[in-house]
């Protein structure tokens, strides 16, 4: 029996996941096409159910499809095994992941329509009942990128020994093997990460980060035409939904990382300003020049000045991965070599058998006696490598029965990191303390506040509201205010004044003052037209715009006229 260990990740990466799993597995089963269009339905929240005839294959293969999609996460059913006797739950209405063995396939495909079913050991995919299902391709350049990076990996541990000599020593052994699999686990996180992030790296230059707007219209018109349907299905999930969250949060995890990691110096110093700024159009021309195998993008048409800008013509996406031509894809084939997470690791005492309560209990005190060693040793400033010790050994003494000394334990990790600290094993921790132990804990001043700041909470203060808004054109005549409002939300420009000027003379039935211009965060100018006089008061008509990018007006007299600015 190989040593247990528990392995702390770095501060730098909190919520990474803990993988202990051969993430290789699916790309053992699967060809690369096979695995994006798999990540395709994962990302499009179909209705998915594997199949194989090992019941082992089925957990392991779904499990490291939920690792590939990190910091994404599925936010339905996820049900890796099911009996004979549950098949019924295929007919669920709502989006899942579910495992059956493979002898209930031709029974699963006949049971619902609209099914993805997937044969771990054939490496195929089908659909029950329904050909007119058209699941979208990865966009192009991701899934070229992808698949050179697998085609790169050395994923053949034999492979890997095959020059050196062989040992004898069956631990030494053991040990090579587990840290391939660590080296290949790391590797195939970095190129699935860094398939997420060419897929999505574009979101953030269509966030209004202050008022909280995704504007998706605009995002959209800058896809390629092949890759329409697959972000149209995706801005609809609620995965993308969590995804915008965390990104107008601007919270650091493995994405925006790797985002950060892999841009250019520009977008960088771009991304720490309080309020990035959004690109501009020769910019957006510039990036979409680049990449030889870019689809043609629309240019956002409310933007001035389109004619200056010439996008040239590319080549037409490949309509099957089956095709597709990997030279010139430059240096991608090499993995990026990104720093290791710094980890810690503590050896829990070695496991005595039988596990009666005797040798349980033997177990749980040397497990007490190497942490209280372990954080003896440690530096005063390593607090937080001292927080998680105390929250292990506080979760041990819980195992023994030891509550008053669990409670100190969680008392201390509260004063050191309050990040990991388990508010609500806490308190149902103290709700189960006898009334002689309550009654010890409250002569003791350190427990006592903890007591009190658990079970005597004040009422939660009101969230803030973290949803996201995505930007559409109204649909009705506007005011001043829900003017301003709108404009400051499509980011064009932030400044009150400007906006309530911009109003003022494009209602008021007067031409602008000579030579004065609105100026858009891009360094654009644009100069309005003339507004029309009406008897009742001005509106703006929303949906369209003029030859300038600026929406046209609509005026209502007392006869029900209208007319164009």
């Amino acid at each position: 029996m190989k040593p247990l260990q528990i392995v702390f990740p770095s501060r730098a990466d909190p919520e990474s996941p803990l993988i202990d799993l051969d993430l290789h597995l699916p790309l053992l089963r699967f060809r690369p096409e096979k695995v994006l269009q798999i990540l395709t339905c994962l990302l499009t929240e179909q209705h998915i159910v594997f199949f194989s005839s090992s019941w082992a294959l089925l957990t392991l293969v779904a499990e490291c499809f939920m690792a590939y999609l990190h910091p994404l996460q599925w936010q339905h059913t996820f049900v890796p095994i099911l009996s004979r006797h549950m098949l019924d739950f295929v007919m669920a209405p709502t989006s899942f992941l579910m495992g059956c063995h493979l002898d209930h396939f031709e029974e699963v495909s006949k049971e619902a329509d609209g099914l993805i079913l997937i044969n771990i050991d054939a490496g195929s995919i089908t659909y029950s009942n329904d050909e007119d299902m058209d699941v979208p391709d990865i966009p192009l350049l991701a899934a070229q990128t992808f698949i050179q990076r697998v085609q790169s990996l050395q994923m053949h541990h034999e492979l890997d020994l095959a020059h050196l000599c062989a040992s004898t020593d069956l631990n030494e052994g053991r040990a090579c093997r587990r840290a391939w699999q660590q080296r290949l686990n790391c590797q195939i996180q970095q190129i699935t990460l860094q398939l997420l992030v060419c897929i999505f790296r574009e979101v953030k230059n269509h966030l209004n980060y202050e008022h909280r707007v995704f504007n998706s219209e605009e995002f959209l018109k800058t896809r390629a035409p092949g890759d329409q349907q697959f972000y149209k299905q995706v801005l609809d999930t609620y995965m993308f939904h969590a995804f915008l969250k965390a990104r107008l949060s601007r919270r650091l995890d493995a994405f925006a990382q790797m985002d950060l990691h892999t841009q250019s110096e520009e977008d960088r110093i771009d991304g720490m300003l309080l309020s990035p700024r959004r690109p501009t159009i020769e910019k957006m021309a510039s990036r979409k020049s680049s990449a030889p195998h870019g689809a043609h993008r629309r240019m956002v048409v409310s933007m001035p000045n389109l004619q200056d800008i010439m996008v040239p013509e590319l080549p037409p996406r490949n309509s099957s991965l089956r095709k597709i031509h990997t030279e010139d894809c430059g240096s991608s084939r090499t993995v990026l070599d990104t720093p290791s997470k710094l980890t810690y690791t503590f050896k829990i005492p070695e496991i005595h058998f039988p596990l009666v309560g005797q040798c349980v209990q033997a177990f749980h005190a040397d497990c007490v006696a190497q942490l209280s060693k372990a954080m003896d040793s440690l530096a005063p400033e390593n607090s937080v490598l001292l927080a998680r010790y105390f929250y292990l050994r506080g979760l041990v003494q819980l195992m023994q029965g030891q509550l008053l000394g669990a409670l100190l334990d969680f008392q201390s990790l509260y004063k050191t990191d309050v990040r990991i600290f388990p508010a609500d094993l806490v308190q149902r921790t103290v709700e189960s303390l006898s009334a002689p132990e309550r009654a010890q804990a409250e002569r003791t001043p350190e427990l006592r506040r903890l007591i009190s700041e658990v079970m005597d909470k004040p009422e939660d203060a009101p969230k803030a509201d973290d949803r996201v808004k995505n930007f559409e054109l109204p649909k009705k005549h506007m005011q001043l205010d829900d003017f301003v409002k709108r404009v400051q939300e499509s980011g064009i420009v932030k400044d009150a004044g400007i906006i309530h000027r911009l109003f003022e003379a494009l209602t008021v039935g007067r031409r602008m003052p000579t030579g004065w211009a609105v100026q858009t965060l891009e360094g654009r100018s644009a100069q309005p037209g003339r507004a029309l006089r009406g008897g009742r008061g001005p509106y703006l008509l929303p949906g369209r715009v003029g030859r300038r990018g600026w929406p046209r007006l609509w005026e209502g007299g007392g006869d029900g006229g209208s007319g164009d600015a």
